[in-house]
């Protein structure tokens, strides 16, 4: 099958709805000792005490026709249950506060949850669609 080659499923203990588009260690270009440099700024930690204090839960359900499947990930776009929990988790008070804090970009994505990443894109964009689709 191509999406069990071209794709790494995370565990399912990591699964989480993101909020925030923030660039990783590798996007950022940063060795390990510059990256965790960078996590022992008093941003990080400011930054986890308002997320424990926001109490922010949303209420979601999978996006009907919301599967996923790019040449970079597999993931599930969701939809909030009700009014309680916003559009897209740009519009969430805890998300612009961090996004001013943390000095990066609201989250552009609506609300999803990644469910596996591609190792293999170059194999995967050449695959036939119709398999891919069939799979």
């Amino acid at each position: 099958p191509i999406l069990g080659r071209c794709f790494t499923a995370l565990p399912p203990a990591s699964y989480h709805a993101t909020l925030l588009d923030i660039n990783c260690q590798y996007k950022l270009g940063l060795t390990d000792k510059a990256f965790a440099k960078l996590l022992q700024e008093p941003q990080w930690s400011r930054a986890a005490e308002q997320i424990i204090a926001a109490h922010t839960v949303p209420r979601l359900v999978p996006k009907p026709g919301g599967l996923l499947v790019t040449k970079s990930v597999i993931g599930m776009e969701f939809i909030p249950v009700d009014e309680r929990t916003p559009a897209h988790p740009k519009d969430l008070t805890i998300c612009q506060s961090l996004a001013r804090d943390l000095n990066i970009s609201i989250q552009k994505w609506p609300w999803h949850c990644t469910l596996a990443y591609c190792h293999l894109p170059n194999e995967f964009e050449a695959a036939d669609r119709d398999e891919v689709e069939a799979e």
